[in-house]
């Protein structure tokens, strides 16, 4: 299936076939020894003009504005205006018509054409039918974008298992976390086998729980938690570390809500890769805040810049950008996420809502 949200030749066939049956429709109420001239092909052009107004003021605007934000009243009273309006405006096109070539409506209408009242009726039965065409159109339209979007996430989602296990866990970093844990076993025999432990469940979360579309919040705190006991076995007793995290271990009601797998790895690593330098003094903290009562989760980080970071300059690798695009499909308009640069500390600022229900505008990804 094409990626494209809605296929071009698709689109222009229907608009096509809609628009052939529209201005074909009037010639059905002619008679077969009607001669059609010139008159006659402007009182058809009444018809087909009144259509595309309807037609393209929905598909434009109207159903993406009013119907598809649920707002049903203001719907239905916009079209009922602009049809009674369209209806009114055809009328008038017709009078001057007939005013401009000294036509009697009543003897065209009696000799070939509808009567006024059947007229009305026809007019209004074609407006409101390319109402409802607008309207299907444009959701079938909305729904292949959709449906585009999802299967792109899918398919994004088993790639991002992936590319985290290759970014996050590289045989780089094991080999770095295992010559540590090595040089414990001698010294601090219990701190190594506690860190043998974190790595085998940060392997087991990474190769399972990334499979999944959601995981309770206490589940990813405590991946973080032994993520960043890892990291900063390879940090020097000049870098300060500083992890400020909801207590997994207990979680009352409504403080363990269910989010995406692996979304704050890709900025954690990077504050340990970034953020600390072989002789100066450096630091790294790192928050999370869940507020229950207003969905919201709250994540920031800061270390400082040296002049070796890339994220100074916004180089950054396909970490953030894919991070910006799950978050923008996964919570759209729920989010909020900003990388800045202040002095010479680099801060990190995501806040998720969680609940759709809750979701209100303004929730967009932004930042360098």
């Amino acid at each position: 299936m094409s990626s494209k949200p809605w296929p071009k030749f698709l689109e222009t066939t229907v608009h096509l076939c809609l628009w052939a049956v529209v201005v074909s429709f009037p010639l059905f109420f002619w008679g077969r020894d009607h001669q059609i001239g010139l008159h006659d092909l402007l009182r058809f052009a009444a018809m087909p003009a009144a259509c595309a107004i309807v037609f393209y003021t929905n598909y434009c605007a109207w159903v993406k504005t009013y119907l598809l934000q649920k707002k049903l009243g203001i719907f239905f009273m916009l079209n009922l205006s602009l049809i009674l309006l369209t209806l009114f405006g055809e009328h008038l096109w017709h009078e001057w018509l007939n005013e401009l070539n000294g036509i009697n409506p009543e003897t065209v209408s009696r000799k070939h054409g509808p009567s006024p009242l059947m007229f009305a009726f026809r007019n209004s039965a074609m407006l409101i039918l390319t109402c409802a065409l607008s309207v299907a159109i444009r959701m079938t339209s909305n729904w292949y974008q959709s449906e585009m979007k999802r299967q792109k996430l899918e398919k994004e989602h088993t790639e991002m298992a992936l590319k985290n296990l290759k970014s996050q866990l590289h045989p780089h970093f094991l080999f770095n976390t295992l010559n540590n844990i090595y040089a414990l076993v001698a010294i601090e025999p219990e701190k190594a086998q506690t860190a043998l432990l974190d790595l085998s469940k940060l392997l087991r979360y990474v190769l399972k729980e990334s499979e999944r579309n959601t995981v309770p919040l206490s589940d990813e705190i405590l991946f973080l938690q032994q993520y960043i006991r890892l990291m900063s076995l390879r940090i020097g007793p000049n870098v300060t570390l500083s992890v400020d995290f909801p207590d997994p271990r207990l979680p009352a009601a409504g403080q363990d809500p269910q989010i995406a797998p692996l979304l704050f790895i890709n900025l954690i690593e990077n504050a340990f890769k970034y953020g600390v330098h072989a002789s100066s003094k450096a630091f790294i903290n790192i928050s999370m805040k869940w507020d229950a009562a207003a969905g919201v989760l709250e994540f920031t980080c800061s270390n400082p810049v040296f002049d070796t970071t890339p994220l100074s300059s916004g180089d950054t690798g396909i970490g953030i950008p894919n991070l910006r695009q799950r978050l923008e499909y996964l919570y759209p308009n729920r989010h909020v996420f900003e990388l800045k640069k202040e002095g010479s500390v680099f801060l990190v600022y995501l806040a998720i809502r969680i609940y759709a229900e809750n979701a209100v505008p303004g929730g967009t990804a932004t930042g360098n």
